[in-house]
């Protein structure tokens, strides 16, 4: 839920829209390599 919030928050102040992608500790998937790659870094 406090991701969610945080993305709502983002879009808000920004007027973009945000995909938020949380990591989980020790847990590799192939959108987290996708998203450090190509995502901007806020």
């Amino acid at each position: 839920m406090a991701a969610l919030r945080c993305k709502v928050a983002l879009e808000d102040s920004l007027d973009l829209p945000v995909d938020l992608i949380v990591k989980e500790p020790g847990e590799e998937k192939p959108i987290y390599n996708l998203a450090k790659a190509q995502g901007i870094q806020l």
